[in-house]
């Protein structure tokens, strides 16, 4: 049932990588998500606040070849394929090819992993190149896997745990000789080295990656990721895991040292993200964004290569169900996450918008801003506790870029009509009001004055169109040609 050959194994592992994931965005091609939304706002840009800007590279390049998000889209297929090849070359140094290829597919189909790889986050693109580093450090390519490394450093902070670790894993064979030590923190370190010129720091001023203070109630954040990770693997690839921890145990598989560097890695990892100054609303010190779980993710996979050459027939059936499940729960994943009202809406709006407005014609957005009020005070209250007045003034000169309402900036992402046709009410607080031929107006609205007010009576009143999802509408209107408009 299990290729024998490494070209085949691999072939196989990227083509169910592949495939799961065309069939995720073709059943489902609205794009989720918040970071995500925001870079493919930011398309025309490299360099967002605090983010590494690898990714951000891609979709730049990318965009000035086709602004089409299904473009974007393929691409991180691509990097989830890649990352699915990355997993099975780290497990085939560890345990045989055939124990290697399950685990791989586990990883390729993971029920978290998979759905979240089909839109701009970062997470797929780190981990790619921080195995891929691993697997060329265990074969001593040290360059290629400096520049793997690098590349990971460049995507996600996350990624900087690995290089003191392979620093002085590399350093440790030399016997620490001063030479050495010069070329492992100039291979291992470069792009952390280079970032930090380049931004006079760890990000530029007004945004902020570490807060160094700190309490207990931080050491949450560990058991929340535990719980992510449990609750985000398919059943049977735990129960593969646990095997996989036992039979290293009794075996004696954990004192091979390649298993400490990664487990030197995970250990800074941990450490690192009880001073992450991103925490997640509503309780920042003991919650993250569920997304760092592809790290504890990918390593409980990893665990459950180690289960396959000792229990073979149970593994078997358990890693075929593993799979199955994980298909079945990406699925279930990404339905669940497009669902949602307000995120369909957006999308919906956009393809009738995209239907019905004639050439030259512009759309006014009326939606709430309470979101982005809420996450943008929270923005500068950190901005403030990190870098004083001055990182305020200079908080505030970068938020300034991005004040959209979040309902008006999914139904842009959507639109083929583009910031110039389609703008938010107001576009800017002390700006002219731009031109429109059309109003959409959100159900949850609130009239800043009378105009707006007036606008939204005629849209309720007399609309072109209603969209509806659950309990979140908007009415469309078009101004007739003879009739005032903004």
């Amino acid at each position: 049932m299990t290729p024998r050959s490494p070209a085949v194994q691999i072939a196989l592992v990227a083509g169910t990588a592949v495939a799961v994931r065309l069939w995720l965005i073709l059943a489902f091609p609205i794009v989720f998500g918040g970071d995500s939304m925001v870079r493919l706002l930011h398309r025309d840009r490299i360099l967002l606040a605090h983010q590494l800007p690898l990714l951000q590279l891609f979709l730049y390049l990318l965009t000035r070849a086709s602004a089409d998000l299904f473009l974007i889209r393929l691409f991180m297929t691509a990097i989830g394929a890649l990352a699915a090849i990355a997993f099975y070359l780290l497990a085939a140094d560890l345990v045989d090819r055939r124990a290697a290829f399950w685990a791989a597919l586990l990883f390729a189909t993971n029920p978290y992993i998979t759905p979240i790889s089909t839109v701009p986050y970062q997470e797929i693109l780190m981990l790619a190149g921080l195995m891929f580093a691993w697997h060329f450090f265990f074969a001593e390519e040290w360059l290629l896997s400096g520049i793997c490394l690098g590349l990971a450093c460049l995507t996600r902070f996350e990624a900087w745990a690995a290089c003191p670790v392979l620093a002085f894993a590399y350093a440790r064979r030399r016997r620490f000789a001063p030479g050495p030590l010069l070329k492992a923190a100039i291979v291992f370190g470069w792009a952390p080295l280079a970032w930090i010129v380049f931004r006079r720091g760890l990000a530029q001023e007004g945004s902020y990656v570490l807060d160094r203070s700190f309490t207990f109630w931080r050491l949450e954040r560990l058991a929340y990721l535990g719980w992510i990770t449990a609750t985000n693997t398919a059943i049977p690839a735990l129960l593969l895991a646990a095997a996989g921890a036992a039979a290293m145990l009794t075996r004696g598989a954990w004192r091979d040292r390649r298993l400490w560097i990664i487990g030197a890695f995970l250990a800074l990892f941990s450490g690192a993200l009880l001073f992450s100054a991103h925490g997640l609303m509503p309780d920042p010190a003991t919650r993250v964004t569920s997304r760092e779980a592809h790290i504890p993710i990918m390593a409980v996979t990893l665990l459950a290569a180690f289960a396959f050459p000792r229990y073979r027939r149970a593994s078997l059936a358990l890693g075929v169900l593993g799979v199955l499940l994980g298909i079945y729960g990406s699925f279930r994943w990404i339905a669940h996450e497009t669902s949602r009202p307000e995120i369909r809406l957006g999308s919906e709006l956009a393809r009738y918008l995209d239907r019905h407005v004639r050439p030259q014609e512009c759309v006014l957005v009326l939606a709430s801003r309470a979101l982005v009020s809420a996450s943008l005070q929270m923005y500068l209250d950190k901005a403030r506790e990190t870098g004083g007045e001055e990182g305020l003034r200079a908080a505030i000169a970068i938020s300034s870029e991005n004040l959209s309402p979040i309902d008006y900036q999914r139904t842009l992402v959507h639109s083929r009509l583009g910031p110039d046709r389609l703008k938010p009410y107001p576009e800017s607080p002390s700006g002219p009001l731009p031109a429109a031929n059309w109003i959409a107006v959100w159900n949850d609205f609130v009239p800043a004055d009378d105009r707006s007010a007036e606008w939204a009576r005629l849209a309720v009143s007399h609309p072109a169109a209603v969209l509806r999802r659950g309990d979140r509408s908007v009415a469309v209107y078009r101004f007739a040609d003879a009739e005032p408009r903004p």
